[in-house]
């Protein structure tokens, strides 16, 4: 980023999407410890532990689209992750035929429902062992697959994590769409009013 600073002449600051979008949603609710999930193209999560990002000794935690659900799976350097492979915007587009729809209001209900389904079962798994595994309870789900499907999508996640945790968790849709900004916002102040305080 020093190069980028010094071309520009302003700080540079670079973060992943999902990470900066679980920032923004720590800003907003202000829950200790939570959980944002992308379903999109790929499949991610941010991850925030007692109010700090969590990012991993290599900066893959929250690699969510990596989880394994298959005893014969084997990954391969070129392909998506087990969890990609089932829910990713892209597979569900090429297996549903979505670019003859345009909108969510377009889709019909049954199909919209089948969808729903065949994303929830392995979701919902994967976010059960999430917060069963960090004892969080504060789940933000985002991306376009969740733009996509909606309630339908968040109903049954939601009635299904009521069978499979030990705790109470509910996921929510994000509480703002700015959300990856306003957490962006945040981390630079702070990340300069780390950096005052250290000067003094």
């Amino acid at each position: 980023m020093d190069g980028m600073t010094q071309k520009f002449g302003v700080p540079v600051y670079v973060e992943n999407d999902t990470n900066a979008q679980c920032m923004g949603e720590h800003e907003l609710c202000r829950a200790r410890d939570l959980v944002y999930v992308s379903a999109g193209t790929g499949v991610g999560a941010g991850v925030m532990l007692d109010g700090r990002l969590r990012r991993g000794e290599t900066n893959k935690c929250g690699e969510i689209g990596y989880n394994v659900f298959f005893e014969d799976y084997k990954r391969t350097a070129r392909a998506a992750g087990c969890l990609e492979q089932r829910i990713g915007y892209h597979v569900l587009e090429q297996q549903f035929a979505l670019d003859r729809f345009s909108r969510r209001s377009q889709i019909p209900p049954a199909l919209l429902a089948q969808m729903a389904a065949q994303v929830t079962k392995p979701l919902a798994l994967c976010i059960a062992n999430l917060t069963h595994v960090l004892d969080c309870s504060t789940v933000v789900l985002g991306g376009e697959v969740a733009e996509l499907l909606g309630d339908a999508l968040l109903d049954a996640l939601n009635a299904r994590l009521e069978e499979l945790c030990l705790s109470p968790v509910r996921v929510r849709r994000p509480a703002s769409a700015d959300d990856g900004l306003i957490g962006m916002a945040a981390h630079i102040t702070r990340m300069e009013v780390d950096a005052l305080l250290e000067e003094e």
